[in-house]
């Protein structure tokens, strides 16, 4: 049973409203130790909130018109310090299901909002995202009240992601897309508090490798199948492209000695932007701007807008996936079997590792090999790292000495210089 607050205006000192300003309201329930203090909030809509303890009691036998004073006073105080500090939840019994479930639709909200704020978004990110709620956050979060999650709730939540033995990335990804959901519902002022959100450790990401010189060599000197396949690793390798970027190459953006990489092609929504937003030059060299212009020769179709990596299917460039299967199968005809290759992190990607590593051992400046794989910071280059110091030339010369043997070097040694001394002394 409910009482509503009734005061007894026996003395002529001001006493506190019912409502203050119309944001809460406060009435009495009855106790064994006298009435409690509750208050409701009033919500965005109009409507009130649940009932919720002030804490504040009029002891039972001391209640008389001061007590009661004194006690309504405490618990407008208590009320209105809940609203100040922001813990005013607007929708009570909003599900997590219902708020996230189309969060990271590409035309939604919270996307036009990043976009309208010049942050950089594709839709590729869009749908990672929403597989990221889909697959892990509504099947364990989906029927909870998302005003009631907490820290606790959240540990517990990445403890099971990591019993189901995913790794440390995914692990990331999926706590990345939690912490965006409920930071907006923190702000629509559907959570008290911020939970705290954060990734797994470092050394928990899965590492991907690097491939060595010899490797490289051993590969590109094999006859592949697939000449597209053969031909898309090897600008993987020398350039460090992205595959997507590769594949969404047009005849026109491929120059004799740099390549304009303006657009990334991505198997459900075509070609857009790249990751960044920023179109940028790469640098060829030679014997890739060769192999690039065989290929465009051998393309059936025909006009500038052509893909390179041309497919059956004139508006469609070949399915990245071919590349990544191809290059596994001549990795085992090199030597590098399933599970070294699994070990060690080599795949499509590692590419772009390899190349990064490879150009800052040869001691490239940051901001030239930024300019060149299309990173926005330091971290994110020197993430990419991978191998130990050495001096260093231009970045086509470097990725030109991927496919070239290396010259044993000859006729500096002592024992030489010891020939040479028995040579011009016997006049030979």
């Amino acid at each position: 049973m409910v009482h509503l607050l009734i005061m007894q205006n026996t003395e002529k000192t001001e006493r506190p409203t019912k409502t203050e300003g119309e944001r809460f309201s406060l009435h009495t329930r009855p106790s064994k130790r006298g009435d409690v203090y509750y208050v409701q909030f009033r919500k965005e809509d109009g409507t009130w909130g649940t009932a919720k303890s002030t804490h504040v009691r009029v002891p039972k036998g001391k209640d008389g018109p001061r007590a009661q004073r004194d006690a309504l006073v405490r618990a407008t105080a208590w009320a209105q310090s809940y609203v100040d500090h922001g813990q005013v939840v607007a929708r009570e019994r909003d599900t997590f299901a219902s708020f996230a479930g189309d969060f990271f639709d590409p035309e939604g909200e919270w996307a036009r909002e990043k976009r309208r704020r010049g942050h950089r978004l594709s839709a590729d990110q869009c749908e990672r995202h929403g597989r990221s709620v889909k697959n892990h956050l509504i099947p364990y979060f989906g029927r909870m009240r998302i005003g009631r999650i907490d820290d606790e709730h959240i540990r517990h939540f990445q403890e099971k992601l990591e019993d189901n033995h995913l790794s440390g990335g995914t692990i990331n990804r999926v706590t990345v897309a939690l912490r965006l959901v409920l930071k907006a519902a923190y702000r629509k002022k559907l959570l008290r508090r911020m939970p705290v959100v954060e990734a797994v450790s470092e050394k928990d990401r899965k590492q991907r490798g690097v491939y060595l010189p010899g490797e490289i060599r051993a590969l590109f000197k094999l006859e592949w199948p697939d000449r597209r396949c053969y031909v898309a690793n090897k600008l993987a390798a020398a350039t460090g492209m992205r595959a997507g970027e590769i594949t969404g190459l047009r005849e026109g953006d491929v120059h004799l000695e740099y390549i304009e990489v303006n657009h990334t092609w991505s198997p459900r929504f075509g070609l857009g932007p790249t990751k960044t937003g920023r179109p940028r030059i790469v640098p060829i060299p030679s014997l890739i701007a060769a192999e690039l212009a065989q290929l465009v020769a051998e393309n059936p179709r025909k006009g500038e807008n052509r893909f390179v990596f041309y497919s059956m299917h004139s508006d469609k460039p070949m399915d990245q996936r071919e590349a990544t299967e191809a290059l596994y199968k001549e990795l085992g005809r090199i030597g590098i079997t399933e599970t070294a290759r699994k070990a060690r992190g080599l795949d499509f990607h590692a590419w772009r590792h390899t190349f990064n590593s490879l150009l800052i051992d040869r001691r490239i400046p940051l901001q030239a090999v930024q300019s060149v794989t299309g990173h926005l910071t330091d971290e994110m280059t020197q993430r990419y790292y991978h191998l130990g110091g050495e001096s260093g030339a231009g970045i086509r010369q470097i990725a030109e000495s991927l496919f070239v043997e290396e010259k044993k070097p000859g006729g500096t040694g002592r024992k030489d210089k010891k020939k040479e001394v028995a040579r011009k002394a016997s006049g030979k």
